[in-house]
């Protein structure tokens, strides 16, 4: 599972907003926002993010493609064949006729560390700080994919627990980046505990 809450995002719309009915016949409101994230290489690539919302937070011929708009809610993000899916629904949604492309939130994430051990590093002012990554898996149609994110930890405790194979339940600021032509995930870790999974 990962989530990005109290998510803050400026952005252009690219597909214009239309109703549609869920599966119990309830209207709501679709559209699509992009804004260009760049790595630290300069590479850039586009984030796309799916929206939907209650018709009383918008309107069908104000939501059109090219308007630029400030959205902030609760984002879930996952893997389809291959590609990384952003689903949000906004809280407030507020056209706007400036402000710069821009995405913040807190990145709420359970899953599973990778093989690799955690590194323990050194920065440049002697603070010492956790690395290490793990992948969280979405299935469709029985087919598994893994969304992974890169985790700073500064200042840690007693968190014996980070091993390899560990699930873990952690929060942070994220951070969006791009590698290999594809969107990354970086989070620094303000909170980590082991994630016990419920046997159904």
């Amino acid at each position: 599972m990962i989530k990005i809450e109290e998510l803050k995002v400026c952005a252009t719309i690219n597909r214009a907003a239309s109703v549609k009915k869920d599966k119990k016949g309830a209207s709501y409101l679709s559209c699509g926002v992009v804004l260009p994230i760049t790595g630290k290489s300069g590479d850039t690539k586009e984030l796309f993010i799916n929206v939907m919302m209650a018709p009383s937070k918008g309107n069908v011929s104000e939501l059109t493609v090219g308007r630029r708009v400030n959205l902030a809610g609760e984002m879930s993000i996952q893997k389809h064949s291959g590609k990384t899916c952003c689903y949000l629904r906004p809280e407030s949604v507020e056209l706007t006729n400036d402000g710069t492309d821009a995405i913040e939130g807190v990145l709420s994430f359970r899953g599973k560390l990778g093989k690799k051990d955690v590194e323990l590093k050194e920065d440049k002012n002697g603070k010492i700080f956790l690395v290490f990554s793990a992948f969280s898996v979405d299935k469709t149609r029985d087919v598994a994919e893994f969304s992974w994110v890169n985790f700073l930890y500064f200042d840690p405790q007693d968190e014996d627990f980070l091993k390899p194979g560990t699930y873990i339940d952690a929060k942070g600021p994220v951070q969006f980046g791009v590698y290999n032509d594809a969107i990354t995930l970086d989070c620094r870790v303000t909170e980590v505990k082991p994630w016990v999974l419920e046997k159904k």
